[in-house]
This record gives structure tokens, sequence and C-alpha cells, in this order.
């Protein structure tokens, strides 16, 4: 799946959801990513339907990530957003705004942008992490390259099915 951004934005946003109110059309910057834990990792992935999937963390909430190396971004599904916002994981603060963007089939969608506080898979941590929630219960969790370019250099070998980051 192809992620394209572009701000703007008419649907709901997650919090509205929630009975939250309105979010805001604008989008904020999140400060500033950090990242910790540097050498070598790797990580096993699965094979799963024709596509491999990682153990990724999400403030410390494990879940399982398609390994997307044709998505732009992270992507995830408003189920899961709201299981953050339950744990208090994700909050108002959190909520960046709305943005449009581009499927891989060319469908426009449009999505709530929110900030990731920390994001691990494996031994790398890296912080502040854009993401789009997509209205859709159903939508796979996808580690675009917007995540997988902040992590550094990384090899992905689908012989051993290992994702190794340096």
């Amino acid at each position: 799946m192809l992620l394209i951004g572009c701000n703007g934005g008419t649907k709901q946003a997650l919090r509205n959801r929630q009975d939250r109110g309105s979010i805001e059309s604008s989008y904020k910057q999140p400060t500033h990513a950090n990242f910790s834990n540097s050498g070598r990792n790797s990580i096993k992935m699965t094979r799963k339907n024709g596509v491999y999937t990682i153990p990724v963390k999400i403030n410390n909430h494990e879940m399982e990530f398609i390994l997307d190396t044709g998505a732009s971004d992270i992507l995830i599904s408003s189920l899961e957003a709201v299981f953050l916002i339950k744990q208090g994981s994700l909050t108002e603060d959190d909520i960046l705004g709305q943005e449009a963007y581009s499927m891989a089939n060319g469908a426009i969608e449009v999505g709530t942008v929110v900030n990731l506080r920390q994001m691990q898979i494996g031994a790398k941590i890296i912080h502040n992490v854009r993401a789009t929630v997509v209205d859709n219960i159903a939508a796979p969790l996808l580690c675009g390259q917007s995540a997988l370019a902040r992590f550094g250099k990384i090899t992905i070998n689908y012989d051993t099915g290992i994702l190794e980051f340096y």
C-alpha cells in the first residue's frame, strides 16, 4: 500500500470516535525524533498470506506490523488507535491533525495523523514517530518507509527471513 500525504481532509477525526469534539484541520509537526540503542539488531520476520510481518512495540504495546517497503508511512487502524487511547498510550496531545493520502490503487483517503511517542523493533527504539490512523477497523498495520528510514541502514534477507538493523 502506497501512502502519499497532503494536508487537509474532511472525515471526522479519531477523537470524534471517542466523542471528544472536533480535531484541528492543520497538521502539527511532532518534536524532533530521537534514536536509541545503536548496534546490530536482527529480527525474525514471519511470512503470512504473502507478506512479511514483524513484531513492533508502539508506546510499549506489542503489535504485529506488515513490513511494507512500498508504503511511505506508518499506518494503523482505528481499532489499534482506540486500544492505545484506552490504555492511556495515545492521548489528545498526540493527535496532530488530518491528512489526505493516496492508496496504491489510486484511491484518496483521509486519515488522522498521530505522534507515536515510541516505536521499538527488536532493541532499536525511535521516538516521536508520525503515523496515520485510518477509519477502518480491519486495516492492516503497516510499517513503511518513514519509519524504516529512521532506523538507519537495514537489510532484508528473504532467504533467511531476517530483517537486520545496523
